[in-house]
């Protein structure tokens, strides 16, 4: 069997430590941090109205389609949508987005 030292072997101990705290630190930041993929990570996301609804223009929910991270979605509002207007995602319900006027 091969010898290693005492302080080898507490140098070694250290390293192999450190290093999995390091990797146990940044996979518990992963897991906080807000979705990137799936409904999740399209709360929040901005995109112009590019097809408002032409149907029932007098009363809420006003309807649409969007473009919201490089894909044309259904979207819902609850003020009259025109095209170009800037709208963000507050809610996913099936394949349809709920969306709020941007302030921007």
């Amino acid at each position: 069997f091969a010898r290693i030292s005492i302080p080898g072997a507490v140098i070694v101990s250290l390293l192999t430590a450190a290093f999995f705290v390091f990797i146990a630190t940044k996979a518990l930041q992963a897991q906080k941090g807000q979705p990137v993929t799936g409904a999740e990570g399209l709360v929040g996301m901005v995109g112009p109205v590019r097809r408002p609804s032409k149907g029932n223009a007098a009363k809420p929910p006003y309807t649409g389609m969007a473009l919201i991270n490089g894909e044309l979605w259904r979207v819902q509002c609850d003020e009259p949508l025109r095209e170009d207007d800037e709208v963000r995602v507050t809610a996913v319900h099936g394949f349809t987005l709920i969306v709020s006027k941007s302030a921007s």
